[in-house]
Formats: structure tokens, sequence, C-alpha cells
């Protein structure tokens, strides 16, 4: 338990959550590390790299919970009802 809630739980359909404290951090690439993924990736990806800066300080003021896996296509459409995906079974 912290700030009086479980650190992990569990939904209904599966879908596991940790709970990320308040508190700060640092969000994006520096420009060292941005320079240095555009050396390696192409052209496509160059507007997605850049758009990684500035690197910022983001501040938590409330105590919020994070998904530990990305949301698969079957969680998503059990959720939502529905799975506009192009890649989707039905797609």
């Amino acid at each position: 338990m912290h700030l009086g809630v479980p650190v992990e739980y569990e939904n209904s359909i599966g879908m596991k959550f940790r709970l990320v404290p308040p508190g700060e951090f640092l969000m994006g690439s520096t420009p060292d590390e941005i320079e240095a993924a555009l050396k390696v990736a192409d052209s496509n990806w160059r507007e997605h790299i850049e758009s990684e800066g500035p690197q910022h300080k983001v501040i938590l003021t409330k105590p919020i919970y994070v998904g530990v896996t990305e949301v698969t296509q079957t969680q998503y459409q059990q959720v939502m009802g529905a799975n506009p995906s192009h890649f989707s079974a039905t797609g």
C-alpha cells in the first residue's frame, strides 16, 4: 500500500496497472539524445524524433495508475466495444 491505495491492481479484463506517486521527473530527450537518434533513423522518423525535445520538468501533483504493458487490440475492443484498427481481425 502507498498513500492508502494498492501499488498494483488488475482490472476485470486482466489489465495490470501500477501506481505512480506524486513527484517530479524530466520528460523528453536531451539535445545529444535527439542528435544521436537522428543519425541512425530514416527520414520518416525525423519529425517524431525532433518532437522529443526540449527536455522539461513535469510535476505530478496527484498519484495516477499507469498500465504495466501496452493495450492490446483485444483489450481495447473489450473496453471500447469496437476495434477501428486496420490491423484488426476484421480490418
